[in-house]
């Protein structure tokens, strides 16, 4: 549960701090479909296919973890961005 909680708050953190900077991911992302990150150990690729948004961090270090998460891309521009938003701050918070 508190681990929960943890990733919750970092979360809602990096939602925060990078909004400005995962806007200007969105606007990339939608008009190239493809968008490539790197925090910390962990490579992650976004993408847009089949009617979703996906990512997917693979780790460079020894321990070699993947993660991905996919979200439906809804009919709104405004709201695909707000979607790619909580998108990026989910994947790179839980890259910590």
């Amino acid at each position: 549960m508190a681990g929960s909680r943890k990733m919750i708050k970092e979360f809602f953190l990096f939602l925060d701090e990078n909004r400005s900077r995962y806007e200007q991911q969105a606007q990339l992302l939608l008009s190239k479909n493809t968008l490539e990150t790197q925090i910390k150990d962990y490579k992650i690729e976004y993408s847009v296919k089949d009617g979703c948004f996906s990512s997917l961090a693979s780790s460079s270090d020894e321990k070699s973890i993947q993660f991905s998460f996919e979200v439906p891309i809804p009919n709104e521009v405004q709201q695909q961005i707000e979607e790619l938003v909580q998108l990026f701050a989910k994947s790179e918070s839980a890259c910590k």
